[in-house]
């Protein structure tokens, strides 16, 4: 489930939906931010997402046991968060997965990762790539977060 916070120029309250299914108008007294909700056209909106989970390419799959399945979601304030450790590539820095439009960085974000009992670099583009710049096929960390564009 999706929460939508949206301030009515009057209160905040909290919707339950997905991004983008429901519209609002207030008047342009609203403020331009309340904590961590910022103001979006005439309303002021934000969302906290479940975890969703990301089609894996390129050979990748999750690497199980006890580890969290690949995932991310948007948080207050406009930060994503990936989630997971992967392995099996076609090669260390095929493809991971795309992001969705509303989940990508406006420019690429470059974050330290972990994987085979090393320290990787995980690439994360505007275009919605998710990939590590080295590393290995036999496991890779794809926990960091960023903001969206």
């Amino acid at each position: 489930m999706t929460l939508l916070q949206v301030h009515d120029g009057q209160k905040l309250r909290v919707v339950s939906g997905p991004p983008g299914a429901l519209s609002y108008s207030t008047d342009a007294d609203v403020p331009r931010s309340v904590g961590d909700v910022q103001r979006t056209g005439g309303a002021a909106i934000d969302w906290d997402d479940d975890w969703r989970r990301p089609t894996l390419l390129n050979g990748w799959v999750d690497y199980g046991f006890e580890y969290n399945p690949t995932g991310y979601r948007r948080l207050p304030g406009g930060i994503i968060h990936i989630r997971g450790l992967v392995k099996g590539g076609s090669s260390a820095t095929a493809v991971v997965f795309t992001l969705p439009v509303g989940y990508r960085p406006a420019s690429r974000t470059i974050h330290a990762t972990f994987g085979s009992n090393q320290v990787y670099r995980l690439n994360v583009e505007s275009t919605g790539h998710v990939f590590f710049a080295t590393g290995s096929t036999l496991s890779m960390s794809l926990e960091c977060q960023f903001f969206a564009d």
